[in-house]
């Protein structure tokens, strides 16, 4: 992983995957560029790190924002085979049996640099990549240079079909949750966050950008804040490129007073502790985790129906799913659990229990593990 973006759910799926790998199989070493919060975490769980300099000019692009005039592909041309040329000498060097290439960056890198050292390939396909021509380009590089792709959901398993059949080497598993995370966790007395005792708290985690649709659930607060319902506090936790934007919006549509920005935060459990519901407005999607972790911690969640969403919440028992960039339909929604708590303790219970039957991190992790064996032809007892 290069490491150099803002830490969202897909990076703390590939921890979790790292940290509750069997020892007494697989020895995991860390390739990164840049030492974020995840790269932090996994050294202190004493994981085997090793740093390999990737130049900012292609680890700082989206994949939205490539240029394609024939200076600038040179340019990424270059340091994308400076960065190959690096990788298949430490891929050598600790004799590497599987490379795990975590973001996009890290496939296009980690796929030639395999071929060429004789290694094989697994990588997740986090992203619903079917709109533009370079994501078109990067669904049709997974399937040449990967061995093996784990979809984070059947939806984005289909994103692979071809000719009316999806290859044998796309397999679906679905993201999973440490539950012991969330057991016992206390949330912050409401003093704490300076919210009133009536306050009805609503909250949305994801990175600041437009596909996760933040101004669709700002515009249906603006909407119920006009209806009355003035007890609302929504906690914004996340941090990304669209930030500006949003805080501009928010401050010129007067709704600072319940649209708190709370940036990057690292407690979580404790925050969604004191929610009463989550939202995802998201407009793409693949199969996030804060739906899972809003489920673990008997929150209900209300989401759109795009990517893996409707996969991972049960309509009407875990949650409310809307139409996509749909204000009406959302703030309705948003409306429904507010006037009826009962409904929001149920629903919680009920998505307690849907995560621990459907996403725990054994089941993900000793689903991984079987790919991992299976494409080195080992079995195990």
């Amino acid at each position: 992983m290069h490491g150099a973006r803002n830490v969202g759910g897909g990076e703390y799926s590939i921890y979790y995957l790292i940290k509750n790998l069997r020892r007494d199989i697989f020895e995991p070493i860390v390739f990164y560029s840049y030492e974020n919060m995840i790269i932090k975490r996994l050294r202190e769980d004493g994981i085997q790190l090793i740093n390999i300099p990737l130049n900012e000019k292609i680890t700082s692009v989206y994949r939205d924002k490539i240029k394609k005039n024939p200076v600038s592909l040179l340019t990424y041309a270059y340091h994308l085979i400076s960065g190959v040329l690096r990788l298949i000498r430490f891929l050598k060097k600790y004799q590497v049996d599987i490379l795990h290439p975590h973001d996009n960056l890290s496939k296009i890198i980690g796929g030639i640099a395999a071929k060429i050292a004789g290694v094989k390939v697994v990588a997740h396909c986090r992203d619903l990549l079917k709109e533009s021509f370079v994501e078109k380009i990067l669904l049709l590089y997974q399937l040449l240079f990967m061995n093996k792709i784990i979809a984070v959901s059947e939806s984005n398993r289909n994103l692979f079909k071809t000719m009316g059949k999806v290859p044998d080497k796309i397999h679906a598993i679905y993201n999973g949750i440490d539950l012991s995370e969330f057991d016992s966790v206390r949330g912050y007395a409401q003093r704490d966050l300076e919210i009133g005792d009536d306050a009805v708290v609503i909250g949305v985690i994801a990175v600041f950008d437009k596909c996760k649709g933040h101004i669709y659930l700002f515009e249906a607060i603006a909407k119920l804040v006009s209806e009355g319902y003035k007890n609302i506090i929504c906690f914004v936790v996340g941090d990304g490129r669209e930030g500006d934007e949003l805080r501009a919006f928010v401050s010129n549509k007067g709704l600072t007073d319940y649209i708190r920005f709370l940036g990057y935060r690292t407690d979580v459990p404790e925050l969604m502790a004191i929610m009463d519901m989550m939202v995802m407005p998201s407009i793409q999607e693949s199969f996030p985790r804060v739906p899972l972790e809003a489920m673990a911690m008997k929150v209900p969640v209300i989401a759109t129906t795009v990517g893996g969403l409707p996969e991972s919440i049960d309509n009407g028992k875990t949650g409310i799913l809307v139409p996509p960039a749909d204000v009406n339909s959302l703030s309705a929604a948003i409306k429904y659990l507010i006037e009826h708590p009962e409904i929001r303790k149920q629903m919680g219970e009920a998505g307690r229990k849907r995560v621990e039957e459907n996403f725990s991190i054994e089941n993900n992790v000793r689903k991984t593990e079987e790919l991992y064996l299976d494409i080195l032809s080992v079995q195990v007892k």
